[in-house]
């Protein structure tokens, strides 16, 4: 195929050969970098706090930093004490009582622990006069006091759906906090204080406690793992479709392992450079890894694509490479470039998860087309190259009669075809009237 007529096509023929002639210094760097890359994985962080969806100084932070000053940190960490996991005898509430005290002094940012045993009540104590005491003066020495206490304690309403349930069958144990700090001091103080309380919880001398535990930072915490957890599953789902269908359509094991190892190195350098700049990770972002491999897949396909077309035209190995690259380099080249500038057009939203997941998918796209420009021509230049099979199957590939098929509808039936593609547009256009923003973290898991 005659390329004088492309532009730059000298340019990627000469790059394509310069890398064959250094392919081993090529391949040794790319080997270095993943290795750093993977280093820098490491300090990736999964930051799920509410504070991620705002840049820094819009109004809704400002406003949360006001309420934060005045009233406080709004999260807190609930224990759930039941009669079903844990007796309401005397050692148990004696080591509630313990289990307080630790919880306050070893949890970071811990405010004060709040539940039954060191609440404290009003009582009127004369016709001026009123008396605030506990409402445990003394620890309980029998099942019978506890009981008489727990009876006692439903006459409280402010007690009853807080600290004790309308049945005396579970007790609540709050751990209230200061504010957190700056992202500066501690990027996660969710997970930290989550840490620190189920490390206080671990003690062999709570085992018999057995409570339930939540609130917004385990609930976050937890939350975030579930997610890193499905993205590498949705990482690998995506993997092995890929893998069958470009074993389908590919030549060999060949056009299997090249496009999806270069896809999996684009994303491993993405992940490696968020860890490297100092970006966390959201909940948009386990969708990235799967989204590189299916933006970015196409670019190795394609130069392979035309690498083959270069052997059918009888073309020598290196000749067939240079050929494809010259081909079909510049299309590659403004692909991926047009591709990132689209996904950096993100950065003019005020949501910051998706100011990072474009500027993320951005980074991938252009590794992928740098790891294909570098990687395909080395791993093409050695080993054996089946050449293609000469034989018509323009009427028995079923992919092929699909098209001849959509082509004849598109040019017999014009009409029917755009009044078919203007109804589904309106029923996508009611369908996004119709649509509800679901803002209760309850229902980001599955039952």
């Amino acid at each position: 195929m005659h390329t004088r007529h492309i532009p730059l096509a000298g340019f990627f023929g000469k790059v394509s050969d310069h890398i064959l002639k250094k392919r081993w210094w090529y391949l040794a760097g790319v080997i270095l970098i993943t290795v750093f890359f993977l280093s820098q994985m490491r300090t990736l962080r999964f930051d799920n706090s509410s504070e991620i969806w705002f840049v820094e100084g819009h109004r809704a932070l400002e406003a949360k930093a006001r309420f934060d000053e005045a009233f406080g940190n709004y999260q807190f960490a609930y224990l759930l004490f039941t009669r079903e996991k844990t007796a309401f005898t005397p050692e148990n509430f004696k080591r509630m009582a313990e289990l307080a005290d630790a919880l306050e002094e070893s949890v970071p940012y811990a405010k004060r622990v709040l539940w039954l045993g060191n609440a404290e009540r009003i009582r009127g104590a004369g016709e001026q006069e009123v008396r605030i005491a506990p409402f445990f003066e003394t620890p309980p020495a029998t099942i019978e006091e506890i009981d008489k206490k727990l009876d006692e304690a439903l006459q409280e309403p402010s007690f009853v759906g807080d600290l004790i349930s309308p049945d005396k069958t579970a007790l609540s144990m709050v751990v209230e906090f200061y504010t957190y700090p700056s992202k500066e001091e501690d990027l996660t103080p969710q997970k930290t204080v989550a840490k620190a309380v189920d490390a206080v919880l671990a003690r062999p001398e709570f085992a018999s406690l057995s409570p339930w535990v939540a609130g917004i930072p385990h609930f976050n915490v937890r939350y975030s793992a579930l997610v890193k957890r499905d993205m590498g599953k949705l990482f690998g789902v995506v993997i092995v479709v890929q893998m069958v269908l470009l074993f389908f359509f590919a030549r060999g094991i060949r056009g299997v392992i090249v496009p999806i190892g270069i896809t999996i190195l684009a994303v491993l350098w993405t992940m490696g450079t968020v860890g490297l700049i100092g970006f966390t990770l959201n909940l948009l972002s386990s969708a990235i890894p799967a989204m590189l491999v299916c933006v970015c897949i196409g670019d190795a396909m394609h130069a392979i694509s035309s690498f083959y077309g270069g052997l059918r035209r009888g073309l020598s190995r290196s000749k067939a490479i240079s050929a494809a690259f010259a081909e079909v380099g510049l299309a590659l080249m403004l692909t991926s470039f047009t591709t990132a500038i689209g996904f950096l057009a993100y950065l003019s939203s005020e949501v910051v998860p998706y100011r990072e997941m474009g500027i993320y998918v951005a980074i991938g796209v252009l590794y992928a087309f740098l790891l294909t420009l570098i990687l395909t021509p080395i791993l093409y230049s050695f080993g054996k190259i089946s050449l293609p099979v000469k034989k018509d199957r323009a009427h028995n590939d079923i992919f092929s009669r699909w098209l001849q098929f959509c082509w004849c509808q598109v040019t017999t039936r014009p009409i029917t075809i755009v009044l078919c593609f203007s109804a589904i547009m309106l029923i996508t256009f009611v369908g996004y009237l119709n649509m509800k923003v679901e803002s209760n973290t309850n229902k980001l898991v599955f039952k």
